[in-house]
């Protein structure tokens, strides 16, 4: 996040590896955490600690990015295992006890967990949770299953790729 006003430096860009997906499980019955709201639970939460936070840094600099840039899928979703555990045990206060806002999204990740899967989070405050799949077709059939399993009204699921495009801005 900004420090003393500023965005941080951007460290790397990494291309998404093309065969790649990502199952995206969306719970409308929830919302995430935004300005105010968040503000203030940012402020109620301890310090996140330095050396926790910089053995996290480490773990993506010299682990997470160099197995997405080669395209090693296991050590890739072990490192965002790892990141997504820590920070979902850190904000588990902000967010009602749990690893995820919606409890609901948290059923279908210990699922997929259940199921092998490792590269599980939640993004941002959520609700909206992730699961790292290593081909188009192994997510259709979890995306598939994940409807069948799960018909709950506002859960919605999809199946994304990366974009390795990049952000495009555009002023008048």
């Amino acid at each position: 996040g900004p420090r003393s006003g500023r965005l941080p430096e951007l460290i790397a860009r990494v291309p998404f590896p093309t065969g790649w997906r990502v199952l995206l499980i969306l719970d409308a019955n929830y919302s995430g955490l935004a300005g105010a709201n968040e503000r203030a639970a940012f402020e109620a939460l301890p310090d996140f600690p330095d050396s926790e936070s910089e053995a996290l840094r480490h773990r993506i600099t010299e682990t997470a990015l160099p197995a997405l840039a080669a395209a090693d899928f296991k050590i890739f979703c072990n490192e965002i295992c790892h990141l997504q555990s820590c920070m979902g045990s850190y904000y588990a206060p902000a967010q009602g006890g749990g690893a995820y806002i919606s409890p609901r999204v948290g059923v279908v990740l210990d699922w997929l967990r259940g199921k092998g899967l490792t590269g599980l989070g939640q993004s941002s405050w959520g609700p909206t949770g992730f699961a790292f799949v290593a081909s188009e077709l192994e997510g259709k059939a979890l995306l598939e299953e994940a409807q069948a399993l799960y018909r709950e009204p506002g859960l919605t699921f999809t199946l994304a790729r990366g974009n390795n495009d990049g952000a495009r801005i555009e002023t008048d």
